[in-house]
This record gives structure tokens, C-alpha cells and sequence, in this order.
């Protein structure tokens, strides 16, 4: 390369202070009389020719610069590209500006510069390589030029104090962990024609609460949200066709998230340790969902799963432990590992028939679960199915049923009737393996015909008589006082009559007298107190649940939860509202029903 007389000369005089590029060819400080630039800012640099010599890449700097003004133009040609490693870890290096005349910026080409803030960018800029901003800890401002389509990967990974950024509309590409471990990244504006989002692109933002996604993204990749503990709220775009797996993976503050009906698959862990996510929409036309999608879960309340849906994976609703309600449809076949392991609050679900596969620990951990039917088309029941099913009362077993697998229904301590469709000879030929003996100890029902209703535990009632009580109340000066109390009671019904008396003995009294007469409780079943069984009473029960299994107080008094505890076992749960359910419905059907019915005692 053919170079001016005095830039060699300059060259051999500044050799030893000038940082070389990382392009192999001939290295020329700038002279002061060939720059269009202050020569303050033109201090240090080097560059070289190429293009057939009609054009300069800038290629490094002395360690010593603090604030890098590109100049546009050098020895009368532009200054079109900054080269790779150009200003890589000058830490001294506190603010770049880049002229209208460069057009690409390569690969690192300021990365590890530790104290630079700010970065101004022309809107010639076409292209940036990979990490060009990577590990800028101090870089809090920065303006991109509106010609550049792609954020390439890992261009502000690690930039520690990067608080907001704006995307420009001609970007319709970020490429891998793009803005990954930036943690005070707290505001982000997208481009409106972003089509693709790569791997990583925001893993562990914890700052980041909410993103707007543009109608036009059609990919996210892996792990894209991962670890962003603050993010509250994303729109989902009706165009997004593909997801990636562990993509909300640890966002512990998203409470809602509607699927667009362009996802036909969920990947792996998408939305695992997801602790306060409550609420879900799933896409009607979702066909598959991989394994441990809602794991650890911990706010889930209900899910219902759509129409087409094959397969509930390992470990799907692993450890969501408020999780109350599963809508599983005939279309799923199999079940596999874990899929339930630690829903806790479960405590009734209905698995179609269609089911032909359920594999270990399936149900392991819903201690609140008290009655399963094992769909007719199971054989075997594998390993652990139930296990630690401490609230399981009764089980409907199918006689296809030849094997119960090791420790099926170990622990299930409340175990009390087995409801079989086959025979006695039929059960005793069934394989059944050791940790079984809950089942080997029910009650066996033999012969059971399944369209009959499973009979509950009996129920004591007990009927509460209006209460009258009277209480006077004397305010005196003095504080000597005794008090009397009669108490009457009856054996039949319980009826409790109370009298207090208090007398005190002083020089001036004033006496008042209150008589409080409570009325009747609320009708059995009337969960909404209006004096009518109806839906709005399934409603209200429904909602109850729901605030229970929450850990919030009831919606209900304490005459609406009595009337709407059906079964009688002093909380209202799913069971009782499946009994008023039941109730309203055989009402619209033109039926009489008495709650005796209902529980299946008549």
C-alpha cells in the first residue's frame, strides 16, 4: 500500500505510542493537517486504506483517548468503516461520536471499553458486527442509526448500566443475547417491523418490567426473557407463530400471558418458575406442549387445556401448588411422568377415557385429592401414580386394570373404598406390587357399575334454631362487679339460650338493655344468600374456592359458607361445588332432587 511521505514519517516517529489494528496492513497516526477534524479529537487514532486506497477504516487508538470524534473524511477520503477490536478495552475511552460517512461497524469494535457512557451514531451506519458494545459496564446512552436492519448477537451484553434504548423501525432482526445481563435495563422501544428475536436477546434484565412486541414478530428463540424477575406484562402479537423453550423461564413477577393462536407448540419450560403467573390463555389450535411448560408454577389457578392437545408431558404442572382446576379434553392420550407431581390444592379431576397411558409419580403430592377414576382404557398403573395422595378417599378402578405398579398408592392413609367393575376372581388376579397395602386395606366394591355415582362419606347434619340473647350492660364509677352466667341446652337439636347479668355496686348507674334476635341460617346450597338455588349460587362457590385456593379471605359469610358446604366437612371446596352443580342441573331438567340424592345416600 502506496502511503504519503508524510505519514511515514510521522509513522516512525509515533510507532511506540500507537495502538495497532487489529486488520494486518500498515499503521499511520493521524496528521493534524489531514484530518477535517479538531485535532483534539483526532489525537491518536490510526487508520488504513482500502478499497483500492479510496476509502479509511479507522483501526485503533492510543490507550490514552478519552473522547473519540471520527472524523468523516481523511487525506481527502471518506472514513467509512471502523474496523474489529478498533477501540476494544479503552478504558480510558469515555464518549464516541460516529460521522454520517461511516457505513459499517465490525465486530467488537469497542467492546470492554469500561468507562465508556455515550455513543452517537449517523444514520449512515448500515451494518454492525457481533459485541460491538459488549461489556461496556459504564454506557448509559445510546443512539443508533435508522439504517441498520439487525442487532447482531451479544452488541450490548453485559452493559451494566444501560437503562433504556431505542430500536429503530428499519431493525427487523436481534440477534443472540443481544441485550443479555444488561441488569438496569429498565425501558425498551422496538422496532415496529421487528420480524425475529434470537436466543437470549433480554436473559437476566431483572430491571425490565414491561415489553410491547410489534404486530410484526413472527419468532422469539430460547430463553429470551429468561430470569427477568421484574417483568410484569408482555404483548403477545397476533403474528408470533413460534416460541422458544425456557423463554419466560424465572420471570417470578408475570401474573397473565394469552398465547396467539398462531402457536401450535409450546416448548420446554417456557414458563417454568413463573411464581406468580395466575391466569393463562392457551391457543385453540395448540397441539403440543414439551415437557415441565408450567413447572413450579406456584399462582396457577386454572387451566384449560384445548381441543387437539395428544399429550401432557413430564412434569407439565410439576409443583404448581394453587392449582385447583385441570380441563383435560378426549383428545389426550397419554399422561406422562410427573405431569401433576406437588399440585397440592388439586382436589378433584376429571381424566377422560380416552387416556390410554399414565406414567410414574403422575399425581405424586395432591394431598388435597380425594377421589379418581383411572380411565377404563389403563392396564397398568405405573409406579408412584398417587403417591403421597394423603386425602384420597375412593378410587374407581376399571377390571382391564392386570397390574397396579410399585407403590401405586403408597401413603394414601384415607384410602377407605375401592369401586372395581370386575369380579372378585378378577381382583385377586391382579398383579399388585408391595407399597399398596392403603389399597389392599380399602374396601373393595366389587362389580361396580361405573355410571353409578361414587357414594360420599355420611355426613352428620346438624340443624341451628334461632338464638335469642339478651345482654345488660351497666356503666358505673366504680370497678367492684360480679357476673352470672345460664346456659340451657337440648339434646336433639342444639339450642343455646345465654343470660348475662352484671351487677356493681355504685352511687350513680346507667343502665341500657340491647335484645338482638339472629335469623334463620341461610338455605342448604344457597351459597349466594338470595333465597334461590340457582347458577349464581355455582358461581358463588366457585369463586370461593378460587379465594381460597389463593390464600385470600372468603367471599362468602359464615351463613353462605355453611350453606354451601354440602358434604359437611366444614370448608367449601371443589366437591361441594360439583353437588350444587349437580343439584341445578337435575332442577333444569324438570327433577325434584333432594340433597340425599345429590350425595348419592338415596
Amino acid at each position: 500500500m502506496k502511503l504519503k511521505k508524510i505519514g511515514k514519517i510521522l509513522a516512525a516517529l509515533t510507532a511506540a505510542t500507537l495502538c495497532v489494528g487489529a486488520l494486518p496492513a500498515v499503521q499511520v497516526a493521524l496528521p493534524q493537517v489531514s484530518v477535517v477534524a479538531s485535532a483534539e479529537s483526532a489525537d491518536g487514532l490510526t487508520y488504513q486504506l482500502i478499497n483500492d486506497s479510496t476509502e479509511v477504516a479507522i483501526t485503533g487508538c492510543d490507550d490514552d483517548v478519552t473522547i473519540a470524534t471520527i472524523p468523516s473524511e481523511i487525506e481527502g477520503k471518506p472514513v467509512t468503516k471502523i474496523s474489529s477490536y478498533a477501540f476494544s478495552s479503552k478504558s480510558k475511552l469515555v464518549k464516541v461520536t460516529i460521522p454520517d460517512s461511516v457505513i459499517s461497524i465490525e465486530n467488537s469494535a469497542f467492546n470492554g471499553c469500561s468507562h465508556l457512557r455515550i455513543v452517537t451514531m449517523a444514520n449512515s451506519v448500515q451494518t454492525m458486527g457481533t459485541a460491538v458494545f459488549a461489556n461496556c459496564s459504564e454506557l448509559k446512552e445510546v443512539t443508533l442509526s435508522e439504517s441498520l436492519t439487525e442487532i447482531k448477537g451479544s452488541t450490548f451484553d453485559s452493559c451494566n448500566n444501560l437503562t433504556e434504548i431505542v430500536i429503530p423501525d428499519s431493525v427487523t432482526t436481534i440477534g443472540n443475547s443481544a441485550f443479555s445481563s444488561c441488569p438496569r435495563l429498565k425501558q425498551i422501544s422496538l422496532s415496529k417491523n421487528l420480524v425475529s428475536i434470537g436466543n437470549s436477546v433480554f436473559q437476566s434484565c431483572p430491571a425490565l418490567t414491561s415489553v410491547e412486541l410489534s404486530d410484526s414478530v413472527t419468532t422469539m428463540g430460547n430463553y429470551v426473557f429468561c430470569d427477568c424477575t421484574g417483568l410484569e406484562y408482555v404483548s403477545m402479537p397476533k403474528s408470533l407463530t413460534s416460541m422458544g423453550d425456557h423463554l419466560f423461564f424465572g420471570c417470578s413477577a408475570l401474573t397473565s400471558i394469552a398465547i396467539p393462536d398462531g402457536v401450535s407448540t409450546l416448548k420446554s419450560y417456557i414458563f417454568s418458575g413463573c411464581t406468580s403467573l395466575e391466569k393463562v390463555k392457551l391457543p385453540e389450535k395448540l397441539s403440543k406442549m414439551e415437557s415441565g411448560v408450567f413447572n413450579s408454577c406456584e399462582s396457577l389457578l386454572e387451566v384449560v387445556l384445548p381441543d387437539g392437545l395428544t399429550e401432557i408431558a413430564e412434569g407439565t404442572f410439576g409443583d404448581c401448588k394453587k392449582l385447583i382446576h385441570v380441563e383435560i379434553p378426549d383428545s389426550v392420550l397419554v399422561i406422562n411422568n410427573s405431569a401433576f407431581h406437588g399440585c397440592e390444592s388439586l382436589e378433584k379431576i376429571s381424566i377422560p377415557n380416552s387416556v390410554i397411558s399414565m406414567g410414574d409419580y403422575t399425581f405424586d403430592g395432591c394431598s388435597s385429592l380425594k377421589s379418581i377414576t383411572v380411565p377404563e382404557n389403563i392396564m397398568s398403573l405405573e409406579g408412584h401414580a398417587f403417591n403421597d395422595c394423603s386425602n384420597l378417599e375412593s378410587v374407581l378402578l376399571f377390571k382391564d386394570v392386570t397390574e397396579i405398579q410399585y407403590a401405586a398408592f403408597n401413603n394414601c392413609k384415607n384410602l377407605k373404598d375401592v369401586y372395581y367393575t370386575g369380579s372378585e376372581d378378577d381382583w385377586n388376579a391382579m398383579q399388585i406390587d408391595d407399597y399398596n397395602d392403603a389399597l389392599l386395606n380399602a374396601t373393595i366394591h366389587y362389580n361396580w357399575d361405573p355410571n353409578d355415582p361414587i357414594p360420599t362419606q355420611p355426613v352428620v347434619t346438624t340443624t341451628t334454631l334461632p338464638t335469642t340473647t339478651t345482654t345488660t350492660t351497666t356503666t358505673t364509677t366504680t370497678t367492684e362487679s360480679t357476673t352470672e352466667q345460664t346456659t340451657a341446652e337440648t339434646t336433639a337439636t342444639t339450642t343455646t339460650n345465654t343470660t348475662a347479668a352484671t351487677a356493681t355496686e355504685a352511687t350513680a348507674t346507667t343502665t341500657a338493655t340491647t335484645t338482638t334476635t339472629t335469623t334463620p341460617t341461610v338455605a342448604k346450597g344457597d351459597a349466594s344468600g338470595d333465597g334461590v338455588l340457582d347458577t349464581n349460587d355455582v358461581f358463588e362457590a366457585m369463586l370461593c374456592v378460587a379465594y381460597r385456593g389463593a390464600g385470600m379471605s372468603s367471599n362468602l359469610t359464615a351463613d353462605q359458607i355453611a350453606a354451601a358446604d354440602i358434604d359437611g366437612d366444614g370448608s367449601v371446596d371443589s366437591t361441594d361445588v360439583y353437588y350444587i352443580l349437580y343439584y341445578v342441573a337435575l332442577q333444569g331438567a324438570g327433577k325434584n332432587p333432594t340433597w340425599d340424592f345429590v350425595l348419592g345416600r338415596k
